[in-house]
């Protein structure tokens, strides 16, 4: 699997990651962490990093937000956590200035 870390690309990829999950733009930590508990659960489960951020995007726009099944139950609840918070804060989490700026680059 390959390894990742979240911040910008220069710095990461030079010290031997394989790829970055970073950010075009500031976004709102409590939406940043559940694409990224998404998109790391999408790696675990053998996706490419492109299409496993994709997938966690597209996720956060969906009318329907069913958390995967395969969630380990210590990731699930941390990830019910993260969308109460959204909730409460009152931003919707359809709103693409909390996700779409994040990208994966490397190999």
């Amino acid at each position: 699997m390959p390894r990742a870390r979240t911040a910008g690309p220069d710095g990461t990829q030079s010290g031997g990651a394989s790829f970055v999950l970073g950010s075009l733009w500031p976004v709102r930590l409590h939406a940043t962490a559940l694409v990224d508990l998404l998109f790391h659960h999408g790696l675990r489960t053998g996706q490419a990093p492109a299409d496993a951020l994709r997938r966690a995007q597209l996720w956060m726009t969906g009318p329907e937000r069913e958390l995967p099944a395969s969630l380990p139950a210590a990731v699930r609840s941390l990830a019910t956590e993260l969308l109460d918070a959204l909730v409460v804060s009152g931003h919707d989490r359809a709103d693409p200035a909390f996700w779409a700026g994040l990208v994966a680059v490397g190999r």
